[in-house]
């Protein structure tokens, strides 16, 4: 089945991290990373600061300080990665295609374990950051300058935190059952109006499956401005511009790694081209889906559409 209408995508997470890249990142990041830094080297008295000045324990202040350096590191850090800097000769001598992505013209592996470490990273943060804000309504509790009413908001951000828990260890459980898989490239790249031809590779069984389920997409992120007023935010959407899903049996093998041939016929728009060095990029993905025994298989992966 085809679809060629542009619509959003809701749920879908993005490639683009945020909506600021670049010097802009780096310099804003450094905003942050230098006011954490600063109530950091405060609260352990390395900048000497009397007691008096503080109105809450040095720990907590810490804490604080802290929340403010980690996500300034990481807009310093995800800002220097997206000037995407590359030696003059290798400029020079690469295709368009290696320019614009890293890509190895055999195969790709699928982002398991690289969205395991990135759910596990941003979920640690999520907990660093809750905890000043723990010890702070437990210290005061009570008290009538907060009430109870902020003990009852953390209650909620509590229970959130458990949900996000247990998303990683479904995560986690899939990828444990089914391991790292492939996508074989048979040419490199692959060009609009032509054939896709690529082999999806495991070597976990897919115990009570018959048929995998192949959707490949092209996906357009757009940097919006949504909510009103004091709520307004700049946020990253990924809209559907182009898609196509088959079924296809998976043949009998009884050991080894097992290879599912899959073809596409792509569309000839030039609209619809890779361009994952751009912000916001316009990329193709290919997820493969199957109802197995237990946990089901679920993988994505970039392809190179040019």
């Amino acid at each position: 089945m085809v679809k060629n209408d542009r619509y959003e995508i809701k749920g879908k997470t993005p490639i683009s991290r945020t909506t600021i890249h670049g010097w802009s990142s780096v310099l804003f990041g450094l905003l942050f990373a230098a006011a954490g830094l600063y109530i950091v080297l405060i609260s352990f008295n390395i900048i000497e600061t009397p007691d008096s000045k503080f109105n809450v324990p040095r720990y907590m202040a810490a804490m604080f300080g802290g929340v403010f350096l980690m996500p300034g590191l990481f807009l310093v850090i995800h800002g220097l990665l997206s000037l995407n800097y590359r030696p003059a000769k290798f400029l020079l001598n690469a295709s368009p295609w290696d320019n614009d992505y890293g890509w190895d013209h055999q195969k790709i592996n699928d982002r398991s374990r690289s969205d395991l470490i990135k759910f596990f990273f941003s979920t640690a943060f999520l907990i660093l950051f809750l905890i000043p804000f723990h010890i702070f309504i437990f210290k005061f509790l009570g008290q009538s300058k907060i009430g109870y009413f902020p003990m009852a908001l953390m209650i909620i951000f509590d229970l959130a935190v458990l949900i996000i828990i247990g998303t990683y260890f479904k995560k986690l459980f899939r990828y444990i059952k089914y391991g790292m898989s492939s996508l074989r490239f048979n040419q490199f790249p692959y060009f609009l109006g032509n054939r896709l031809d690529l082999t999806f590779m495991i070597n976990r069984p897919l115990t009570g499956a018959k048929n995998i389920n192949a959707s490949l997409q092209c996906i357009e992120e757009k940097y919006e401005n949504r909510g009103s007023g004091d709520n307004k935010k700049s946020v990253v959407v990924c809209y559907h511009l182009y898609s196509e899903t088959m079924e296809v049996e998976i043949p009998t093998q009884d050991y080894g790694t097992l290879q599912i041939p899959i073809q596409f016929d792509l569309p000839e728009d030039a609209i619809y081209r890779t361009r994952l060095k751009e912000r916001p990029p316009t990329y193709w993905e290919l997820e493969i889906k199957a109802e197995t025994d237990g946990m089901d298989l679920n993988k994505t992966f970039l392809v190179p559409v040019y």
